[in-house]
């Protein structure tokens, strides 16, 4: 991932905050994301709109499951599947 410069937005290691559900407390968790809204101008504009974003914010997703992109559709992942251009 560091290798192919995922690593500037995808950040590897992120840890959860305190829950009151013992289990999701505090946990360390590997979701190559930083789960933030980047405002992407108009140019890149979605008139769809997702849960509370703006149609210009888009969130960085989360590759955490691109290992799987074989199993799921049979064939290896690539730069594209895993982080898609609009």
């Amino acid at each position: 991932m560091a290798g192919a410069g995922y690593t500037g937005c995808h950040v590897p290691t992120l840890r959860t905050g305190p829950d009151d559900v013992a289990d999701l407390s505090n946990q360390i968790i590997h979701p190559y994301t930083e789960l933030l809204l980047h405002d992407m101008g108009e140019a890149l504009a979605d008139p769809r709109p997702d849960y509370e974003t703006d149609r210009r914010e888009w969130r960085t997703p989360p590759l955490w499951g691109i290992g799987l992109t074989a199993t799921v559709n049979g064939s290896p992942p690539t730069s594209t599947t895993a982080a898609p251009t609009p």
